[in-house]
């Protein structure tokens, strides 16, 4: 008799131990207003809906390892809720309709969801708490958002959107994440933000007045933004030590406003069309940036605040502006431009800075004011004819070098507001002036002490 009991016991015991392994949950639904509701405890479990209809809800429940949950929705203003707790948990959803909206919460491991929705005004969220994870989200349509926020390390975030007017926001906290948004219509926004180091930002936009922003805040993490089509925008903002940007704009009157903070970050920056307008803000030490502009009407504003930073910055076409200003120590801005009719507008204030200027073409202008200060230095060089240059010392500069070389006709040093063409006024400076051709002028004025000024013309 005790051996039979016992026998039955171990027997019931394998049958709850088997549940708890391998159960399955299904719902299938045909109509309108229906609720499925699925709570799952264990492991390897799995929960599948299938709703054909408007207004149904689906929520899922699973706590436990190695769990799977799959939900269909088609119609108009479904409904589906995703709950995981545990690890090795894989989520797949595909809504097709308007006004569909869906949420995962993750907290766990190596977990994967794969979101889906065609339609109109879909809506999809995701927030992960845990490491390993991964997320794919699919939209196609109009008026659609996804927002995905994830805590933890090694995780991937991929969103994709084909329409007009779609939302886009991705945020990410720890290290080793990487985050990529590929959107393609007109009017669409990107929300990028990243927390920690080694993180990684993609964003490519294709279409007409689209929105980028991008902000990393940590040690070696790398932006990429590419936008294809018309008025767009870009913010980006960087702060800490390594952290790396890169930007293409490729159409009319983009807009991209770049911001670093910190130690050894760099940029790289290309716009490409008419009236674009880039904003660069270096603050630390040692930061890089190259910046192209091609095409027509372009603006440029560069500013720097710190040690040891540089910026190279190229311009090609015509009317093209560029102002650019100095204020620490040992900074480098090199500048070309090449084209009629550009603008070239320089500060420098503080110590052993070096501003370098190119043009080539003709009627180009350029103007330099170093504002005290000392050992700072001033080249520029102006090919062509019609050009005007300009460099104004102010009090108190001192030991400054200051060298420009004119090549062509009817050039000029000093005109207009610049009547003094080089002003100095300090002490212990140099300037020289080098003009090549015919009916070139320049004129020099100096204020202070073992100051040397020369020209040249031949």
């Amino acid at each position: 008799m005790k051996k039979s009991v016992i026998i039955i016991a171990a027997s019931l015991l394998t049958s709850v131990a088997f549940a708890q392994v391998a159960n399955e949950a299904e719902h299938l639904f045909t109509g309108n207003e229906n609720n499925a509701f699925t709570e799952q405890w264990g492991s390897f479990n799995t929960a599948f809906v299938e709703a054909a209809g408007n207004f149904n809800y689906s929520e899922q429940l699973q706590f436990g390892d190695g769990n799977y949950s799959n939900v269909f929705q088609f119609g108009i203003s479904n409904e589906t809720f995703q709950l995981f707790d545990g690890n090795d948990n894989w989520a797949e959803l595909y809504q097709d309709g308007e006004d569909n909206y869906a949420t995962f919460f993750v907290n766990g491991d190596e977990n994967f969801i794969y979101g889906e929705q065609v339609g109109f005004a879909n809506m999809m969220q995701i927030s992960i708490d845990g490491n390993y994870n991964m997320v794919n989200v699919f939209q196609y349509g109009a008026q659609n958002e996804a927002w995905v926020n994830i805590y933890g390390d090694g995780n991937e975030s991929y969103i994709e959107m084909d329409g007009v007017y779609n939302y886009a926001e991705q945020m990410i906290y720890g290290s080793g994440n990487y985050a990529d948004a590929i959107m393609v219509g007109s009017g669409n926004t990107a929300l990028e933000t990243q927390y920690g180091y080694g993180n990684a930002i993609m964003v490519d936009q294709y279409g007409e007045n689209n929105l980028t922003v991008v902000g990393q805040d940590g040690f070696s993490n790398y932006s990429y933004t590419g936008q294809f089509g018309n008025n767009n925008s870009l913010y980006v903002s960087q702060g800490g030590e390594a952290n790396w940007n890169e930007t293409y704009q490729g159409g009319d009157n983009n807009s991209a406003s770049i911001n670093q903070y910190g130690y050894g970050n760099s940029n790289y920056a290309e716009q490409t069309g008419v009236g674009n307008m880039l904003d660069l803000n270096q603050y630390g030490t040692y930061n890089h940036s190259e910046l192209n502009q091609n095409g027509y009407a372009n603006l440029a504003q560069i500013n720097q605040d710190g040690y040891s930073n540089t910026v190279y910055m190229n311009q090609a076409g015509a009317y093209n502006e560029l102002y650019a200003e100095q204020n620490g120590e040992a900074n480098l801005l090199m500048t070309t431009q090449i084209g009629e009719g550009n603008a070239i507008y320089s500060s420098q204030n503080g110590f052993s800075n070096t501003t370098e200027i190119m043009q080539e073409g003709n009627y180009n202008f350029s103007a330099v004011m170093v504002a005290g200060g000392e050992g700072n230095i001033v080249n520029a060089g102006q090919y062509g004819d019609g050009n005007i240059n300009n460099v104004y010392m102010e009090y108190g500069s001192d030991y400054n070098n200051v060298s420009i070389n004119q090549g062509g006709f009817n050039n000029t040093i000093g005109d207009g507001a610049f009547e003094n063409g080089i002003y100095i006024s300090g002490d212990m400076n140099f300037s020289s002036v080098n003009q090549m051709g015919a009916f070139n002028s320049a004129k020099a004025t100096v204020y202070g002490s073992g100051n040397v000024s020369g020209i040249i013309q031949h």
